[in-house]
């Protein structure tokens, strides 16, 4: 599991704890863990069935109007099912959020809403060879301040120091190629760590995806300021 150069702190902001020992993943028990049960497995049953009848459609329509028919038919079934996956994969997310921030005692100014994975789990074996009903292993708030990086989660608070930040990239969702994950890498000591973040801020997977470009960007230039205040010429 993910070791953190992090702290741990109460809802009031006082610290608690040196270090979390992993990235917290979200329990069945939690408010996340049961709305993958509640909304997660009903949005893979609406993407599996929308899969399978269009599979049939382009099946049968060559069946019973010859060759050229599933030609015509893939198009509108594939536009289908990517409006079906779009919109389904958000569903209750909205709620979700509003009863995480109810039990943190609210949502703070400026935090964002995101989805949180541990690196070793945005593989192939991890996604696609392991029963799972979310793309995230937890969800959390994340803001932004001078010096640090905060996440606040269910199960506990993360902070990562700005100047212990080596790199802020992208890489793609295993399953789920149109959307990034945020890899934020950074040093505990002398160990490279990572930790991956994705907006859930919005209501379909385009949502996501823009929101999350926009954390890129910004997460990007408030890690680089120091070094291009540094690089800058003084006056």
């Amino acid at each position: 599991m993910v070791r953190l150069p992090s702290q741990v702190v109460s809802s009031s902001g006082a610290d608690v704890a040196l270090v979390l020992p992993e990235l917290p993943v979200s329990p069945a028990t939690s408010v996340f863990g049961q709305h993958r049960l509640s909304r997660g497995a009903p949005a893979i049953a609406l993407q599996t069935t929308a899969l399978v009848a269009g599979a049939a459609t382009v099946v049968v329509s060559g069946l019973a109007l010859g060759p050229a028919a599933p030609l015509v038919a893939a198009p509108v079934v594939l536009a289908t099912l990517w409006s079906v996956i779009n919109r389904t994969s958000g569903m209750g997310n909205g709620a979700l959020r509003a009863e995480l921030a109810g039990r943190l005692g609210g949502a703070r100014p400026n935090e964002l809403f995101v989805g949180l994975c541990l690196a070793e789990n945005n593989t192939v074996t991890a996604k696609l060879l392991t029963p799972r009903l979310d793309t995230d292993d937890n969800v959390g708030f994340l803001s932004i301040s001078e010096d640090a990086l905060l996440i606040r989660t269910e199960e506990g608070h993360v902070r990562i120091a700005r100047d212990a930040i080596r790199r802020v990239s992208l890489e793609r969702f295993t399953e789920m190629p149109y959307l990034r994950w945020i890899v934020v890498e950074h040093y505990d000591d002398t160990t490279l760590r990572k930790v991956l973040v994705s907006s859930r801020e919005g209501a379909t997977l385009r949502h996501f995806r823009d929101e999350t470009l926009a954390l890129h960007a910004r997460l990007t230039h408030w890690y680089l300021e120091p070094y291009m205040r540094e690089a800058l010429p003084s006056r």
